[in-house]
């Protein structure tokens, strides 16, 4: 069933049972200092929960756009959700009020993020990208079908968005099964591909041109020097060339298995490529080169990184249970955070006035139930609030425009927005 379910407040000052037994099992889990940590830290505020048939593992789309895209101005202007989910259908959801714009059956599991681009009306449209190889250029506001096309292979990421040569359309690669393809998004046609033959990449692409918070589950990266850095699920590194054709540069092997969670990040600043995986290590290597600049070591398997210049740092999470910060130009630590549960995929900064951040981590726990799954950390590390839901949280939460919400999907079928600022913090579980 498809609802949107209003938050669910707790009676002041009534403690339950089951609370208590949540309170130890969180003792035992982290060790007192962390529960208490936990404990003590604000809990997000729910606005609302909007229910889709399936689990969702990616992270949703937030656009704002006029409601009649031919038209400019803000006089009308709608802010939608857009999300895909496991149960094959694409979503598109009032960020207000959680409620449902409309839903398109896609034939299958959709496990990559939608991605934003332009067709050649200028108008915008929502790449959509399924498990079976299915691609879709679709309306966001009516959810109507530019175009559809197969490429035939499995696709579980995003794509890199790159202007096309003759410097007009813009061309989305795609990674599917064993092959990177070029989709011109404004016709659906394939305008190059490259066999990788033992190489999988079904993981995807993702590229540093347009909104990198939008591709944070791809597993490959663009270079502004036409490069591509392609993780494939063997643990191998890939410098792919995407012009005049495809061709691969050449390949680094990070010693262990690199899946969903794991995608490389390009870091221009330091001309440097980020990439984690079950190597347990985060690895810095050199855009130009493919030689090694730094290593840091985890205790258990590293997810993607984010680059924050403010602080010249990388930060990532791993499933050892904890959030690093390292210095961008050696690798050093600068601190590290337990968070409890396992990380699994990048964290998002939001930065704010007078030069402070925010960095949201959403993550995993080893058992059902109700737990925390997102907490929120200043620059030095430091716990600022918590986000306690009822399923586990696979992909990288999404900022709202106010810098005051998260859009947070779970595998209990729900996508959720919640409150974190402290003007809207009480004690409630969501």
């Amino acid at each position: 069933a498809m609802r949107v379910r209003p938050t669910e407040h707790a009676v002041p000052g009534m403690v339950s049972g089951w609370r208590w037994a949540a309170a130890l099992a969180l003792v035992a889990c982290l060790g007192f200092d962390a529960a208490v940590e936990a404990s003590q830290a604000p809990r997000a505020t729910q606005s609302w929960s909007f229910e889709m048939e399936g689990a969702c593992v990616t992270s949703p789309l937030a656009l704002r756009l006029p409601r009649r895209q031919t038209e400019e101005g803000d006089d009308d202007m709608v802010e939608l959700l857009v999300v895909g989910s496991n149960d094959g259908h694409v979503y598109s959801i009032h960020q207000s009020n959680g409620t449902l714009l409309w839903s398109r059956a896609v034939g299958s599991r959709v496990q990559s993020a939608p991605v934003a681009t332009r067709s050649e009306d200028g108008s915008l449209q929502v790449l959509i990208a399924t498990e079976t190889g299915d691609v879709f250029g679709l309306d966001p506001i009516t959810g109507g079908k530019h175009w559809h096309m197969d490429l035939e292979d499995s696709v579980k990421g995003s794509p890199a968005l790159v202007a096309a040569p003759d410097g007009k359309s813009t061309w989305a690669y795609y990674g599917a099964g064993h092959r990177v393809v070029a989709v011109d998004v404004w016709s659906g046609t394939v305008e190059d591909e490259l066999d990788l033959s033992q190489h999988v990449v079904d993981l995807g692409v993702a590229s540093s041109h347009g909104n990198r918070s939008l591709l944070l589950e791809s597993s490959l990266e663009s270079s502004g020097d036409g490069w591509l850095f392609a993780a494939t699920m063997g643990g191998v590194l890939l410098r792919l060339q995407a012009f005049p054709r495809l061709r691969l540069d050449w390949q680094h092997s990070t010693g262990g298995f690199i899946d969903f969670q794991s995608a490389p990040t390009y870091v221009p600043e330091h001309g440097m490529v980020l990439v984690g995986g079950y190597s347990q290590v985060m690895i810095a290597i050199n855009a130009s080169t493919g030689v090694d600049l730094w290593r840091s070591k985890a205790a258990d398997v590293v997810a993607q990184a984010t680059f924050v210049p403010t602080m010249n740092a990388v930060l990532f999470g791993s499933s050892d249970q904890h959030v690093y910060a390292v210095d961008a130009g050696s690798g050093h630590l600068l601190w590290q955070h337990r968070f409890g549960f396992a990380v699994q995929s990048a964290p998002v900064v939001r930065m704010e006035q007078g030069g402070s951040l925010t960095i949201a981590v959403s993550g995993t726990s080893p058992r059902a139930g109700t737990g925390l799954r997102v907490l929120g950390l200043n620059k030095s590390g430091q716990q600022l609030w918590t986000v306690d839901t009822k399923a586990m949280v696979y992909a990288p939460v999404v900022w709202a425009r106010d810098e005051c919400s998260l859009f947070v999907t779970g595998l209990d079928k729900f996508v959720r927005r919640v409150n974190v600022c402290s003007h809207h913090q009480v004690h409630d579980e969501l």
